[in-house]
Parts: C-alpha cells; structure tokens; sequence
C-alpha cells in the first residue's frame, strides 16, 4: 500500500506530463494517443532498449531468442484483441475470400509481386524501363515465375494471357488494305479479361487498375496523355509500311515504263524514245 502521503486527493493539482511526488508521471489517452506523447514515447524506447539486440540493427538480425521475447510480451494483447467480435468479423471475411477450388488443395500463390503493390511495381517498372507500360505487360510481369513472361503461376493465368488470338483479330487489315490495324493494348487487356468483376476490379494489376481505366472502363485520362511507346511504334510502324508499299508501286511502275520503252524502241528505232523524253519535260514536240 503506498503511504497516504502519495496519494491523490481531490485537492491535488496534477496536470498532464507532470511528475507527482512518488515520482509517477501522469499521462492520459487523447484521442486513442498517449500524452504527453514526447515522454511517452522516450519511455517506451527505454523499456525495448533494456532487451535490445547488441548486433541486431535490423529485424532481420535480431537473435531468435530476442524474438521470441517480444513475441511472447505482444501475444498476450493480441490474443485478447483476436478474441473481440470485430477481429472475428475480420477473420472470417479473409477466411471466406481466401483463394479456393484449386484441385490438389494447395494454395499457389496469385501472384509474384510479392507485397508491393501493383502501383509499385508499374512505376518501378516504368522508370527501369524508361516508357510507360501497358497491362498486359504489367500482368506478365506478376504473373509469371521469376518475371519471365512465359512461365505463367497457374492455369487462370496462363488462358488469360494467350490473348493473341483476340490481337490478331483486331488487327486485321479492313476495306481490301494488307497493312495490319493498330490494337489498343490496354482495351485490349480489358475486354480478354472480361473487364471488372463483381467487386469493381480489374483482375491481374491489382491497384495499378486506376493507372490504366476510369470507372466505367474506359482509358484513364492520365494515362491516355501519356500514350504508351507501344502504342506509337505500331503507329510509326504502320505508316513505314504504308509508305514501303507506295515505294514498291512506284518502282513496279518505272519498271512497266522502262519495258514498254524498250518494246518501242525495239520497233521504231532509238530515236522515238528521245522525243518521248522530250515531249514529257516539255509537252513539246520536235519535229
């Protein structure tokens, strides 16, 4: 029992992150916070340096048996705070969600991006590789092993990305031409997945969806100003074979022109053709 002395009486004045005279300091929870949070914090990093880890400046090297020292101080909050209706609610929500009906009962993983998110890994990607990136490719990139683009993490993954038959279809010449349509790769993606699902999401790039496509599925208009490099190599492709073929016509026609001038000349003498060169410089004609 502490001596009468120490203790509070009604008259007693003990403001917040004050010391009484048994030495105690006074502290109260604001707002879910510890106050005076200063010396409440320094406090507490005094009582975790008592069993601090002399070569352990990271988790990662911090002895087992240290771990297991504050693993058994922290379980016995967390044990009473699993125990409460909110936790259990939680719980069985994730337990309902978890991934299922994989036929040898294993739970494989659902992606390799490990726990960055698919934002992350797109702007990661994006300044390595200097150019913006399409979903598709941020799809590979998490849904293979060792992000190798072929070797695709489970069956879903594998029928979800074998979308070239979808790509080659749009990109079919139209109106008689035999240059290939450019594809939009990201409606592309969209529409080989089957757009959002029930929950509103867009399956494969995880939170890197709002990157890509608005609400309504439509290109996101930050990502519509920044058009993808893909997207401008088969426009620029396009157009180099659009401009090949017009070379290829021209050249056919010389050729025509140089063989029906040798036919000419083979019946009417070298002469002819000089005056046809002269007619087609000049429209005039001599003699």
């Amino acid at each position: 029992m502490p001596d009468e002395s120490s203790l509070i009486t009604n008259n007693d004045v003990w403001e917040v992150g004050t010391m009484h005279t048994d030495g105690r300091l006074r502290i109260e929870v604001i707002k879910g916070l510890l106050e005076p949070s200063c010396k409440c914090s320094h406090q507490i990093t005094n009582i975790m340096h008592e069993r601090l880890e002399p070569t352990g400046f990271t988790w990662k090297t911090v002895s087992k048996d240290t771990k297991e020292f504050y693993f058994e101080e922290f379980k016995l909050s967390w044990i009473e705070e699993w125990k409460t209706p909110e936790c259990r609610a939680k719980s069985e929500k994730k337990r309902q969600n978890r991934r299922v009906g994989v036929d040898d009962g294993d739970y494989p993983a659902t992606h390799t991006g490990g726990s960055a998110s698919g934002r992350t890994h797109t702007a990661r990607l994006a300044e390595k590789w200097k150019r913006n990136l399409s979903p598709i490719e941020v799809f590979e990139h998490l849904h293979t092993k060792n992000h190798d683009k072929v070797t695709y993490i489970d069956k879903k993954s594998a029928a979800i990305a074998n979308i070239n038959t979808l790509r080659v279809e749009r990109s079919k010449p139209v109106d008689g031409s035999s240059v290939p349509q450019p594809v939009d790769e990201i409606m592309l993606y969209y529409d080989a997945i089957g757009g959002r699902n029930k929950r509103n999401k867009v399956y494969g790039i995880g939170s890197s969806v709002d990157i890509f496509y608005e609400s309504n599925g439509n290109t996101s208009s930050h990502f519509s100003s920044l058009e993808p490099n893909t997207q401008k190599y088969q426009k620029l492709e396009t157009e180099l074979q659009e401009m090949k073929e017009q070379i290829k016509e021209i050249d056919e026609m010389k050729k025509r022109m140089r063989e029906m001038e040798s036919l000419v000349a083979r019946f009417y003498g070298s002469s002819i053709i000089y005056h046809i060169a002269i007619w087609r410089t000049t429209g005039y004609r001599d003699g």
